[in-house]
């Protein structure tokens, strides 16, 4: 089974990146690191069953839970074997940090955390968020959430930077399109 395409996050995480670096004038190698790392960063999780790599990580149990946090590592791992992926391997290995220092696998905080991850976790929780992979339920791009986690979670500069993109240059690229709610069966458009 593996992910159904409702489920499946890499193209928009990918074009989300690729949206970044042209925003943020990121020279040609940081943005071939950053495109490679958001296209390999859950690669980590292939060893995982159908129903965990499907579960929202706020309801995994304990021991998956664990297996959850050590996936970056994981991924750094396998990636750091192939010279040409090293820099991106560095990038996914601190995605899952937080601007607040509660993240992992290390705890960085702020500024410490590689700028190409911070762009990578952006984009991640963005995409992820919508598709019910972090959450129990499917959030729209409303960036509710995105603010509500700026500053905590997230860089807010960065994601103050997103949103106003979005709201000049949105309807251009698929990945702000809003996605139809599901509630009790029924689905609802949003946006």
């Amino acid at each position: 089974m593996r992910l159904s395409p409702a489920k499946q996050t890499n193209r928009q995480i990918i074009e989300l990146v690729r949206v970044y670096c042209k925003l943020h004038g990121l020279d040609e190698g940081t943005s071939r690191d950053l495109s490679m790392a958001a296209a390999l960063y859950n690669i980590g999780k292939l060893s995982w069953s159908d129903s965990m790599m499907t579960a929202p990580s706020d309801l995994l149990h304990h021991n998956d839970r664990e297996r959850y946090r050590s996936y970056p590592k994981q991924s750094e791992s396998l990636l750091m074997m192939l010279d040409p992926m090293k820099d991106a391997a560095r990038l996914i290995l601190h995605h899952q940090e937080r601007w607040d220092g509660s993240g992992f696998p290390d705890k960085l905080k702020g500024e410490a955390i590689p700028l190409g991850s911070r762009l990578l976790k952006l984009a991640v929780d963005f995409i992820e968020l919508q598709r019910g992979l972090i959450l129990a339920r499917n959030l729209n791009a409303d960036n509710g959430m995105l603010l509500r986690n700026a500053g905590k979670v997230l860089n807010g500069p960065l994601v103050e930077k997103l949103i106003a993109f979005e709201a000049i240059e949105g309807a251009k690229y698929s990945i702000f399109v809003k996605v139809p709610e599901q509630v009790n069966g029924a689905i609802l458009e949003v946006g």
